[in-house]
């Protein structure tokens, strides 16, 4: 297996767990993740504001 399926494969791991301890709740997997948002307050701002100026110019071009 390469290093990207390796990758892939922990995520999917990963995400498998978290929905475990969740017991397999969408709400509070939802919220689990949504605490993060917290611990990682820096980051999430970072994407917000790149993900708005990503988008900034084509949603000015579908008005």
């Amino acid at each position: 297996m390469d290093t990207y399926h390796e990758l892939i494969e922990s995520i999917r791991e990963s995400r498998k767990l978290m929905s475990k301890v969740c017991d397999h709740n969408s709400d509070k997997y939802i919220a689990y993740l949504k605490s993060f948002n917290t611990k990682y307050s820096d980051q999430v701002q970072l994407f917000q504001e790149l993900q708005g100026s990503k988008f900034a110019g084509q949603t000015a071009s579908l008005k």
